[in-house]
C-alpha cells in the first residue's frame, strides 16, 4: 500500500479536487474584484463629465465677463469678443469650441449653453451617456440630461448656444 502511494505521489500533475477548489478561489476573487472595477469605471466617467462641465462653464463665464468689461451683455451667443487667445474676435460657440478640442464634429461630447437676460443661466454636457447640468441658482445638477430642456438637444459633436424661450 505504502508503495502505491509513493507511485501515485511520484506522478506530476493535479488531482481533480486540488483543480476545482483552485478554481473555486478564482471565482470568489472574480466575484469581488468586477463589481469593484465596474464601480470605479464609473466614477471616472462620472467625474470626467463633471470636470468637462465645469471647463464649458468657466469658458462661458469667462466669455460673459470679457463681454460686461466691454460694456456689453450676452444677449444670444453671436456676440464676438477676443479673448487674448490668438484665435481674434469669436462668438460664445467658436471660443468654447476652440477651446475644448474633446468635443469634436463626428464625437459624442456635446454642450449647451442657455442665455438669458444678458448671463449664462444653465449649461449642459454629454460624454456618451453620460450627462452633467448647471443651472444659475440651483448649481450642479447630477445626471443632468439634454432632454429635460424645452430649447433642444445640444447635437453630439457640437455646442448648442440658445436664449430662454428662444
Amino acid at each position: 500500500m505504502i508503495q502505491y502511494l509513493q507511485k501515485l505521489r511520484a506522478k506530476r500533475g493535479f488531482t481533480l479536487m486540488e483543480l476545482i477548489i483552485v478554481i473555486a478561489v478564482i471565482a470568489v476573487l472574480a466575484a469581488i474584484a468586477i463589481p469593484l472595477m465596474v464601480g470605479m469605471v464609473q466614477n471616472s466617467q462620472k467625474r470626467s463629465v463633471e470636470s468637462g462641465l465645469e471647463t464649458v462653464l468657466d469658458l462661458a463665464k469667462n466669455f460673459e465677463a470679457e463681454l460686461n468689461n466691454q460694456g456689453e451683455l450676452i444677449e444670444d451667443g453671436t456676440e464676438t469678443v477676443d479673448m487674448g487667445d490668438g484665435n481674434g474676435p469669436q462668438t460664445l460657440k467658436e471660443y468654447i469650441l476652440s477651446q475644448c478640442p474633446e468635443i469634436k464634429s463626428g464625437g459624442t461630447t456635446g454642450a449647451a449653453i442657455v442665455l438669458g437676460w444678458g448671463r449664462v443661466q444653465e449649461v449642459y454636457y454629454r460624454e456618451d451617456f453620460h450627462h452633467a447640468g448647471w443651472r444659475r441658482n440651483e448649481g450642479y445638477k447630477p445626471g443632468a440630461r439634454f432632454d429635460d430642456i424645452d430649447y433642444g438637444l445640444a447635437p453630439m459633436g457640437d455646442v448648442l448656444v440658445t436664449k430662454w424661450g428662444g
